[in-house]
This record gives C-alpha cells, structure tokens and sequence, in this order.
C-alpha cells in the first residue's frame, strides 16, 4: 500500500518461470486493469504495476518494448524487479541504511536498477 493505495504484484515463482518472461509483464497489465475496472482494493492509474520473479532475462528488448507500448497507449506503469536486485536492496539496507521509497517505487518503470 502506498498512501491508502494498493500496488498489484505479479509474483512468479522459480518453478513456474525460472526467467521472467513478457508473459509475466502481461499478467501485470491484467492485474491493474481488473483491479481499476472491478475494485475491491483502491489503487490509482499512476500507480505501477510490479512484475517479481527470480531472474531478468538476457535480452530485455522485448519486455521494455512491451513496458513502453502499454505505457505509451495507456498511461500504466508497469515495474520489473528480480530476486538479485531485491537482494542487493536488503544487503544496502542493513549495512549503509539504504531504502526505498514507497513512493519511489510506485512510480516504476521497466527495470528496478540499484
């Protein structure tokens, strides 16, 4: 939640997809759009989308050709963030005191870089 405000998460396990794939970006989409269109939880349009899997694939050309194209006609935003980058943020947390904001994070698009 993000000021009242819930985030979809499109979480896929490593049995289920061992590499992220446009597949999961897709089920993200779907994710906000029913959320938007049927309730239950509050969110916003502005408000991403998040995509968590175990890896980024090698080339990512096509999952942000497909971030930008629904970004583009629709106005969503959708964020991609694997179990390294995660990782690195829990480690940079503990030993400098690092964080995200929640607001920072709602905003994403394509890739979590840290």
């Amino acid at each position: 939640m993000v000021d009242g405000y819930a985030l979809p998460v499109e979480i896929k396990s490593p049995t289920e997809e061992i590499m992220l794939s446009t597949k999961a970006v897709r089920q993200a989409l779907e994710n906000k759009v029913i959320l938007l269109s049927r309730g239950g939880l509050e969110t916003r349009p502005e408000l991403a989308s998040l995509v968590v899997g175990n890896r980024l694939p090698n080339e990512r050309g096509e999952m942000s050709n497909l971030i930008d194209d629904v970004f583009e006609a629709f106005g969503l935003r959708l964020g991609v963030i694997d179990l390294t980058t995660l990782a690195q943020l829990a480690l940079r947390a503990v030993r400098d005191g690092v964080t995200i904001d929640a607001g920072q994070l709602s905003q994403l698009r394509g890739f979590l870089d840290v």
